[in-house]
C-alpha cells in the first residue's frame, strides 16, 4: 500500500489461446475467435452454458461424463451456466472439445482472467478537478462535471445502491463507512446461517468470492471507486464523492493483485440480480476492470440484468475498441456504458481506449484523488477512474427522481453532457458528463449511430440512439445515397432492437452497392456515413504540346458531387481545371512538369487536398527514315529511335510481315535474326509510350537473296545453261565465283547471273557463287555440278540362244549417272525370254527364229539411251544320220553324216570306235569316204559341234560285205523333216541298191 496521495494502479495484459469452442450462434462479430487468442484464462475451468430445457439430473450427469465437477450455478433468463473444474491433466482446450459435442450444451469457453483498469501515475494532485475544475492542478477551467451545481439540486438518496464489483471495498475507511450498504437480516442474524435466505451467508456488506468471507479491498482499486461514487461530502475531511448519500455494495472477485476470472464477475452479478429481485434498489454496477477476450457467459450475465445498469471504463491501452476489442466495454447490450477517460484539459486521456460507435461517454480519469484503505487517500489514473463518476451519476439521477429506470437514466447521462472537440471522434456521444447538465436537462438532443455495415449482400444490423434528454425520439429514418433505399428504424424490443423504449432505434438491412452513402437521423439529429473523402489522381497523364488535352481528376468517397478548385501552384499554361467536374483540359503550349494542389469538396462540406504532377512533353515520333538492308542467312540488326512522348516506349508490327527468321523487340525496338527469306518487306511499325500515345510509319525491309533452286548436271558435249534468280536487292547486280571453280567449258555471265557452256570433261565441281546489288548488299549461294559423260549401251550383239536351253545376258552401259534401269522399248524378245530393271536377259527360249527389239536404259539422272538388239534361238543341235549304207571290201565308199539344228557351220569327228580300215571322216562336212579295206559290221560314235560349240553325238554303224556273199544294198533317204519331236510321226522316202552278188530279201 502507498503512502497517502500516492496513485495506486493496476495494468492487466489479457492473453488467451483457445483453439475451439461450442458456439451459441449468436452473431457477436466474430469477437470469441478473434479476442480469445489475445487473452489469458485459468488453466482447468470452464464456464458452460446449458440449453433451458435441461433439468438439473441431465446437468449433473453431463459433468460427469466430461470428468469435470460442478463448482457454482448460476440460473439466467434463458438456462444455467455452470463453473465447472476438469478432472487433473485434462486442458481447458479438451474440455471444451467434449462439451462442444453434447447437444445439451449451448456454449463453454475458458474462464477467462479479468485485471482492474488503474495506471500508474506517481504525480501528486490535491484537488478534486473532476468535481470543480478551477484550473487548480494546471487544467482548463470547469473541464469538469459541474458537481457543485449539481449538489444544490441532488447530493444522493440512501434509498439508492450501487453495486461495485472490484477488489472489495475498506468499509471501515471514515468517508465511505456511512455509505456502506449493511444487510440488516445478517447483521441481526447469526454467523454461519444464511439468515435473510438469500443464497449466501454473512453477506452483511456484499460477498467476497474468492474466500468466502467479508469482501475487504487487499489491493485498493476497490476502495478508490467506492470514493469517486459515495465518499461522504460536507464532513470536513478527505474527499467528496459525487453522491454524499448512497448505499455502496461490494462483491469482491478480484485477488490482492487486481486479477480475477470470468466465473468471479458472473457470480458477482448473480449476487447482484439476487439482491435486486429481493428488493434491494440497485441502480448499477460499477465494473473498473476488462480482458481483451471475448466471453459468452459474461454477455449472458450481463444481458440478465435486465434493469441494472453495467457501467465500465473502455481499458487503459489508447486502442480503437473498434479495431482492437476491449471487453466488457466492447459488448453490445442495452444496459451498457462505457466511459472514456478524460484529462484536466478536457482532452481524451493519453492511455485510455476509445470508440466513436462502441464507447458512450468521457468522464474524468486522470490524475483522480480518491479515498484508499486504512483511511488513506491517493491519486490514481485510468478508465477504471472515469466509470464510477460515470456509476455516481447514476445514482445520483436516482436519488433526484426515483421513479426514473435504467433507460431515461442511461440517455440523460448521454444527453446531459458538454460536447467537446475529442469527445466528437471517440465517444458515441461526444460527450463528457456533466452532473448538473443531466440533472436539468432539457431540449438537449443526441442523435448518433452505433451499429452499421455496408459490405455487399452480407445482412447487417442497423442501429442508432435517438434522443432528447431521456426520452426516445422517433421516427429513425436511413436513406442510401446510391441505391436510394429508405428504411425505418424502431425502438420496439423486436428483431434486432435489443430493448423497448430505450432510445435505441434498430433494423436489419442488406447493403446492395459497395462505398455506398448512408444518411441516417430523426428530430434529434442526423449522421451521413461515407467512405473517406480521398483524391485518387495523383500523377496525371502526360500531355503534348500542341495537342488537345483532357483528363478528369477522380475523388472517392465522401458524398457527391465533388467542387474542385487549384489551392496551390497552378497547371501548365493552357490548361485549366473545372471547378464543377474536375476536368483538366487544353491545349497546352510549353514542356515541363507542373506540380499543383487540387481540393475536392463534398456536399456534405468534407475537403481533401492533394498535389497532382502533370507534365507536358513534346508528341511522339518514331525518328528513324528507313531500314538498312539484310541478306539470306546473315545476322541482321537495326534499332528504331523516337523522340518526344514519355518512356519507356513499347514497340509492336502494326501491319505487314517480317521476313521469316526476324523479330521486333518490344522493348528495344531492335529489328534482329537472320532472315531466312528473300524480299522486299513492307512493315508498320507502331511505338506506344508509357502514357499510350502513339506514332506509326511504314517501312521497306529488302532482304537480298538468291533463290533456292535445283542445279541441273551437265554432260560431256552437250550445251549446259543456268539462270540464277536474286530477290530483295536493287539493281544493278554484278555476279561471281568467290570460291571454287566451274566445269570445264563453263562461264558465269557477270551481268546477267547465268552459267552456260558445253562441259568438255566429266566430273563434280563445288563452287560459290555470290550476287552484289547497288548498296552493296550481297547474298551467295553455294552449288555443285556435276557433269557426266553421254549415256551409252555398249552391249548391241547379242548371243544365239537354243529352244529349251537356258539363256541369260546381261547388257551394259557407259557414262550417264548409275544406276541404271532397263526396258523394252520396241519390238519383241523371242518367246521365253524377259529384261529386268537390271538389264539381265533371260529365261528359256521356245521359238526358233531371229528376233529384233529396242532397249531403253535409264540413269540417275533421268537420261535414257536406246539400241537395238538381235537374238537368234535355234533348234537343238542332233544327228539324224543314225545308219549309215553299206560297203563292199575294196570297192570305194562314200556317204555323208547329216546334222541339224544348233548353229551352223558344224565340225565332226569320231569320239570313239572306229571307221573300217581304208575310210575316213571329213571334219567340215562330215564325209565318210574310201574304199575299205576288211569286211564286218563296225561301229562308232560321232560328234557333230556348231559355231555355238554345242555338240552332239549319235552311235553309227557301217557294214562292209565281202564281195562274194553279201549283197550289196544300199539305202539312202533323200527326204525327211528337219526336226521331230518326241511321238511324232514323220514320212521318209528312200532308195535301195543292191551291188552285191546276193539276193536282197
Amino acid at each position: 500500500m502507498k503512502k497517502p496521495y500516492l496513485l495506486t494502479s493496476i495494468l492487466l495484459t489479457i492473453l488467451l489461446l483457445v483453439p475451439c469452442s461450442a458456439y451459441s450462434g449468436k452473431d457477436h462479430d466474430g469477437e470469441q475467435e478473434k479476442n480469445w487468442k489475445e487473452s489469458s484464462y485459468r488453466e482447468g475451468e470452464l464456464l458452460v452454458k446449458f440449453l433451458p430445457t435441461v433439468t438439473a439430473d441431465s446437468r449433473k450427469k453431463a459433468h460427469e461424463k466430461h470428468c469435470a465437477q460442478m463448482l457454482k450455478e448460476f440460473r439466467l433468463k434463458d438456462g444455467y451456466l455452470a463453473h465447472v473444474k476438469l478432472k487433473e491433466g485434462c486442458s481447458a482446450k479438451d474440455g471444451i472439445k467434449q462439451y462442444a459435442q453434447d447437444p445439451e450444451v449451448e456454449y463453454a469457453e475458458p474462464n477467462l482472467l479479468i485485471g482492474s483498469h488503474m495506471l500508474p501515475d506517481d504525480t501528486h494532485f490535491t484537488s478534486l478537478w473532476g468535481l470543480h475544475n478551477t484550473g487548480q492542478t494546471g487544467g482548463k477551467p470547469d473541464a469538469d462535471i459541474d458537481a457543485p451545481e449539481a449538489w444544490d439540486i441532488a447530493r444522493g438518496d440512501g434509498r439508492v445502491v450501487v453495486a461495485v464489483l472490484d477488489t472489495g471495498i475498506d468499509r471501515r475507511h471514515t468517508d465511505l463507512a456511512p455509505n456502506i450498504w449493511t444487510n440488516e437480516a445478517e447483521a441481526n442474524g447469526r454467523p454461519g446461517v444464511d439468515d435473510d435466505g438469500n443464497g449466501y451467508v454473512d453477506d452483511v456488506y456484499g460477498i467476497d468470492v474468492l474466500s468466502g468471507g467479508e469482501p475487504m479491498d487487499l489491493n485498493g482499486h476497490g476502495t478508490h471507486v467506492a470514493g469517486i461514487i459515495g465518499a461522504i461530502g460536507n464532513n470536513g475531511r478527505g474527499t467528496a464523492g459525487l453522491n454524499w448519500n448512497v448505499k455502496v455494495v461490494a462483491c469482491r472477485f478480484l485477488d490482492s493483485g487486481g486479477n480475477g476470472t470470468v466465473d468471479g464477475a458472473i457470480a458477482c452479478l448473480e449476487y447482484v440480480r439476487t439482491l435486486r429481485d429481493r428488493g434491494v434498489n440497485i441502480i448499477a454496477t460499477n465494473n473498473s476492470w476488462g480482458a481483451s477476450g471475448f466471453s459468452e457467459a459474461l454477455y449472458d450475465a450481463i444481458g440478465a440484468q435486465q434493469d441494472i445498469l453495467f457501467i465500465t471504463g473502455a481499458g487503459n491501452k489508447n486502442l480503437d475498441n473498434e479495431v482492437v476489442s476491449h471487453y466488457p466495454a466492447k459488448y453490445y447490450l442495452p444496459t451498457i456504458i462505457s466511459a472514456v477517460a478524460t484529462d484536466h484539459l478536457d482532452n481524451k486521456a493519453w492511455f485510455s481506449n476509445f470508440g466513436k460507435r462502441s464507447v458512450h461517454v468521457g468522464a474524468p480519469g486522470e490524475g483522480i484523488v480518491s479515498t484508499l484503505p486504512n483511511n488513506q487517500y491517493g491519486l490514481s489514473s485510468g478508465t477504471s477512474a472515469a466509470a464510477p463518476f460515470v456509476t455516481g451519476l447514476a445514482a445520483l439521477l436516482q436519488s433526484q427522481d426515483m421513479l426514473r429506470d435504467w433507460r431515461s437514466i442511461k440517455n440523460l447521462i448521454l444527453a446531459g453532457g458538454d460536447a467537446t472537440d475529442d469527445m466528437s471522434i471517440t465517444t458515441i456521444s461526444g460527450r463528457r458528463i456533466n452532473a448538473h447538465g443531466s440533472l436539468t436537462c432539457n431540449k438537449k438532443p443526441l442523435f448518433s449511430l452505433l451499429k452499421y455495415s455496408t459490405a455487399v449482400n452480407i445482412p447487417a444490423t442497423l442501429s442508432a440512439v435517438s434522443i432528447d434528454c431521456g426520452t426516445p425520439v422517433a421516427p429513425v429514418t436511413l436513406r442510401t445515397y446510391f441505391s436510394n433505399e429508405t428504411i425505418e428504424l424502431r425502438d420496439d424490443g423486436t428483431g434486432p432492437d435489443l430493448a423497448a423504449g430505450d432510445g435505441v432505434f434498430s433494423a436489419s438491412w442488406t447493403p446492395t452497392r459497395e462505398n455506398e452513402v448512408l444518411f441516417i437521423g430523426s428530430a434529434a439529429g442526423s449522421e451521413i456515413v461515407a467512405p473517406p473523402l480521398d483524391i485518387v489522381s495523383s500523377v496525371l497523364s502526360a500531355g503534348t504540346v500542341g495537342a488537345q488535352y483532357s483528363e478528369m481528376l477522380i475523388a472517392k468517397g465522401g458524398v457527391p458531387p465533388y467542387s474542385w478548385k487549384v489551392t496551390t501552384g497552378s497547371p501548365p499554361t493552357g490548361i485549366t481545371l473545372n471547378g464543377a467536374t474536375g476536368e483538366l483540359s487544353g491545349v497546352p503550349s510549353t514542356t515541363g512538369t507542373a506540380p499543383f494542389a487540387a481540393e475536392a469538396k463534398d456536399s456534405n462540406g468534407a475537403s481533401v487536398k492533394k498535389t497532382v504532377y502533370l507534365s507536358i512533353i513534346q508528341p511522339l515520333v518514331i525518328s528513324t527514315q528507313s531500314l538498312s538492308g539484310g541478306a539470306v542467312d546473315i545476322p541482321y540488326s537495326d534499332t528504331l529511335t523516337a523522340t518526344g512522348g514519355k518512356m519507356p516506349y513499347a514497340w509492336a508490327l502494326s501491319a505487314g510481315k517480317l521476313p521469316n527468321g526476324l523479330s521486333l523487340g518490344g522493348t528495344t525496338g531492335t529489328i534482329s535474326g537472320s532472315a531466312v527469306e528473300a524480299g522486299s518487306f513492307d512493315v508498320t511499325i507502331q511505338v506506344v509510350d508509357s502514357a499510350s500515345r502513339t506514332d506509326m510509319k511504314t517501312f521497306r525491309l529488302a532482304v537480298i537473296g538468291i533463290v533456292a533452286q535445283a542445279v541441273p548436271f551437265g554432260t560431256v558435249g552437250t550445251a549446259y545453261s543456268q539462270q540464277f534468280i536474286v530477290q530483295g536487292g536493287i539493281p544493278p547486280y554484278a555476279w561471281e565465283v568467290v570460291t571454287g571453280h566451274l566445269p570445264v567449258g563453263l562461264v558465269l555471265d557477270p551481268v546477267a547471273g547465268r552459267i552456260h557452256g558445253t562441259p568438255t570433261s566429266a566430273g563434280s565441281w563445288d563452287l560459290t557463287v555470290q550476287v552484289l546489288d547497288g548498296n552493296g548488299m550481297s547474298a551467295a549461294q553455294t552449288i555443285t555440278i556435276p557433269c557426266y559423260q553421254p549415256l551409252n549401251i555398249v552391249t548391241p550383239t547379242l548371243p544365239a540362244g537354243k529352244i529349251g536351253m537356258p539363256y541369260a545376258q546381261t547388257l551394259s552401259g557407259s557414262g550417264g549417272r548409275p544406276p541404271y534401269s532397263w526396258s523394252l522399248a520396241s519390238g519383241a524378245l523371242p518367246p521365253g525370254l524377259t529384261i529386268d530393271e537390271a538389264g539381265r536377259i533371260a529365261g528359256t527360249p521356245m521359238n526358233a527364229g531371229s528376233y529384233s527389239a529396242g532397249i531403253k536404259v535409264v540413269d540417275e539422272n533421268n537420261s535414257t539411251a536406246s539400241a537395238t538388239v538381235s537374238i537368234a534361238v535355234a533348234a537343238q543341235l542332233v544327228i539324224d544320220t543314225p545308219n549309215l549304207s553299206s560297203g563292199l571290201i575294196s570297192r570305194p565308199y562314200s556317204d555323208d553324216l547329216a546334222a541339224m539344228g544348233g548353229t551352223p557351220p558344224y565340225t565332226w569327228s569320231v569320239l570313239s570306235g572306229s571307221l573300217p580300215d581304208g575310210l575316213t571322216m571329213n571334219g567340215t562336212s562330215g564325209a565318210i569316204a574310201g574304199i575299205p579295206g576288211s569286211a564286218g559290221t563296225f561301229t562308232c560314235t560321232v560328234q557333230v559341234t556348231d559355231a555355238a560349240s554345242e555338240s552332239a553325238a549319235a552311235a553309227v554303224f557301217l557294214s562292209i560285205a565281202d564281195r562274194a556273199t553279201a549283197p550289196e544294198l544300199s539305202i539312202r533317204f533323200f527326204s525327211a523333216p528337219f526336226a521331230a519331236g518326241a511321238g511324232k510321226v514323220v514320212t521318209l522316202s528312200a532308195t535301195t541298191k543292191n551291188y552285191g552278188p546276193g539276193d536282197a530279201g
